[in-house]
């Protein structure tokens, strides 16, 4: 899981050197569309808030679609390595994606996560492999109050999902295991300005 999470921490850092060398007060601001693109708006002085600005045009769908598919990529490759010593083309793994028993997907804003090969709690591994410990994690890092002192790996992957998403469920292996994390959706208010690429000013 370290491995994967720091080949990633590396990409996003890469993106935000870019972004320094590149951006540009009197720049206009350019619409977002992904996750990539969100990241670049919430890394990118030299002002952090350009994001919320209204002159900004998004697409929050094209961005949940974008941070689903990378998260869900990211998540399953996870499991397979760390759980199954397997890679996500495998047979079983894919079983288990399409079971949902491992992944990520969305219900339209409602933001889904399934790991059911997790460690028990009595089983003598790290707490992070464990359900409770998954959950408590979530609990931690959404909570807005902490965004600013998180890394930029996980202040991109946390403001994306407080940003476009009102909920987090992470699934257990049965009903009452299953537990539903409350989201700001602080983007809420800004999407009734524009989600129609045709409508943008380029």
């Amino acid at each position: 899981m370290y491995h994967t999470l720091r080949v990633f921490v590396r990409e996003w850092a890469a993106i935000a050197a870019a972004s320094l060398l590149s951006g540009c007060a009197d720049t206009p601001l350019k619409p977002i569309t992904t996750y990539e693109g969100h990241c670049k708006a919430v890394l990118s002085p030299p002002d952090p808030n350009a994001l919320f600005s209204r002159e900004r045009h998004f697409a929050p769908d094209s961005i949940r679609d974008s941070f689903v598919k990378w998260y869900d990529s990211l998540v399953t490759q996870d499991a397979a390595e760390n759980y199954l010593a397997a890679s996500a083309s495998d047979t079983v793994v894919r079983e288990l994606h399409r079971l949902r028993m491992v992944g990520v997907w969305r219900d339209g804003t409602a933001l889904h996560f399934a790991n059911t090969l997790l460690h028990g709690p009595d089983e003598g591994y790290p707490v992070t492999m464990t359900f409770d410990g998954l959950v408590q994690g979530f609990r931690e890092r959404t909570d807005l109050r902490v965004q600013d002192t998180l890394a930029s790996f996980q202040r991109c992957l946390f403001s994306a999902m407080n940003a476009y998403f009102t909920e987090l469920t992470v699934e257990g292996l049965g009903t009452a295991d299953t537990v539903t994390i409350p989201l700001a959706y602080y983007m809420k208010s800004h999407e009734k300005y524009n989600d129609s690429a045709a409508n943008w000013k380029q």
